[in-house]
C-alpha cells in the first residue's frame, strides 16, 4: 500500500488523539516511535493491517468508527491538502471519476495498486459500483463515498450489497 494511506492516518490520529497515541499505534506494529513515513513509499499490505487493528486497539474504536473517521478526515481534510487538483461540481461527478483520480495519481508511481471501480448505472440516481482489490477494504470505500456527498452537502445512501459491490442512491 502506498504511504499516503498511512501519512493520512498518522496526520488524523495525531491531530484528533495526540501524538503519543499515534507513537503507541507505530511501536505496536513494530516500527520505532519516530518512525517517517513518506506518500509515495510502498508499505506491505499486511504491516498497514496490522496498523489498522493496532490503531483500532489504541484508540478504542471499532473498526467501522476508525473507517468513518479515516474517511471524513481524508476527503475534508487530506485530499484537499494533497490533491486539490482536482475540481468537480458534484459528488455524482466526483463518484464517476475516481477510477481517473486514481489514474492520474498513480501513473508514475510504481508499484501502485490503487482499487479498481466498475460502475453500472441503474438509473441517473441509482448506481451499483464493484470494488476490486485484493485488500478487501470495501468498508473503507463506503465511508469514503458518504463523506464526498457530505462535501457537496448532498443526500447519498450507500448500502453495501456483498464484499465486492455497494449500491449508491443519489437523492
Amino acid at each position: 500500500m502506498k504511504g499516503t494511506i498511512v501519512k493520512a492516518a498518522e496526520k488524523l490520529i495525531i491531530s484528533q488523539f495526540g501524538i503519543e497515541k499515534w507513537e503507541k499505534i507505530l511501536v505496536k506494529t513494530g516500527f520505532d516511535f519516530d518512525h517517517v513515513f513518506f506518500i509515495r513509499e510502498d508499505i506491505e499490505d499486511n504491516l498497514v493491517m496490522q496498523m489498522i487493528n493496532n490503531s483500532c486497539d489504541v484508540l478504542e474504536m471499532s473498526i467501522s468508527q476508525l473507517f468513518e473517521a479515516f474517511a471524513e478526515y481524508w476527503i475534508h481534510f487530506y485530499s484537499q491538502e494533497v490533491y486539490p487538483s482536482f475540481v468537480f461540481s458534484n459528488a455524482k461527478e466526483f463518484i464517476a471519476n475516481i477510477h481517473t483520480i486514481h489514474n492520474v495519481m498513480t501513473e508514475n508511481v510504481p508499484n501502485a495498486k490503487p482499487p479498481v471501480f466498475e460502475y453500472n448505472w441503474k438509473s441517473g440516481r441509482e448506481l451499483i459500483m464493484t470494488y476490486n482489490s485484493d485488500r478487501g477494504l470495501i468498508d473503507l470505500a463506503i465511508p469514503i463515498i458518504r463523506e464526498i456527498g457530505k462535501k457537496y452537502n448532498e443526500n447519498l445512501s450507500v448500502d453495501k450489497i456483498d464484499n465486492t459491490h455497494f449500491k449508491i442512491i443519489f437523492e
